[in-house]
């Protein structure tokens, strides 16, 4: 049930970006067992395999051990929200996985810094990013409520009010989505 109601998003909202993160047993970079900690697996593509390149390379920039580094790997596995969509929806896809044996603050600090650069590289934050003062979003439209998509029930159980988000989920929705709103056509480079 809940599946299909991402894919039902993921069709109704024409995504172009997706980023599930995940944790794994181990590193992949352990010959002894067979895991996908510490990489990026990620559906090919002419814009994802460079901006996965740039990401594993920044990530790695701050590790010094080798086996912790992370890994470039194609094709998440079948059956993944991240396959699927790749395959049959053309959404540059990517599965970010960690290893379960590094820290809990580790693990999270990477989640956290592979989003940064995901959204800094798509323009979403940095410098040119819409900001309170410089919306994505005309002064027609109003406020960043008119670009939320239409819900049945409220995001939180027992809450009616699912406009109460982050000021950059709104900008991230607007951004990544094909529908009103569209990343500019000079798409980026990623170096």
């Amino acid at each position: 049930m809940i599946a299909r109601e991402i894919w039902r998003v993921f069709s109704d909202y024409r995504v172009e970006w997706l980023l599930d993160l995940h944790e794994a047993l181990d590193f992949y970079r352990n010959p002894a067992v067979n895991s996908v900690g510490q990489t990026i697996i990620h559906y090919p593509s002419a814009i994802a395999t460079p901006l996965g390149r740039l990401a594993v390379e920044e990530l790695n920039r701050g590790i010094s051990v080798s086996l912790h580094q992370f890994t470039l790997l194609r094709y998440p596995v079948q059956g993944s929200i991240a396959r699927a969509a790749g395959a049959f929806l053309g959404v540059n896809s990517y599965l970010f996985e960690t290893s379960r044996r590094l820290p809990l603050a580790e693990r999270i600090a990477y989640h956290v810094q592979v989003v940064e650069i995901f959204l800094r590289e798509l323009g979403v934050t940095g410098p040119g990013a819409p900001t309170r003062r410089r919306p994505l979003y005309p002064a027609s439209i109003g406020s960043p409520s008119a670009l939320a998509p239409p819900m049945t029930r409220p995001c939180m159980p027992g809450r009616a009010d699912h406009l109460a988000r982050p000021y950059w989920s709104w900008a991230a929705f607007a951004a990544m989505s094909r529908g009103r709103w569209r990343l500019p056509a000079s798409r980026p480079s990623f170096r």
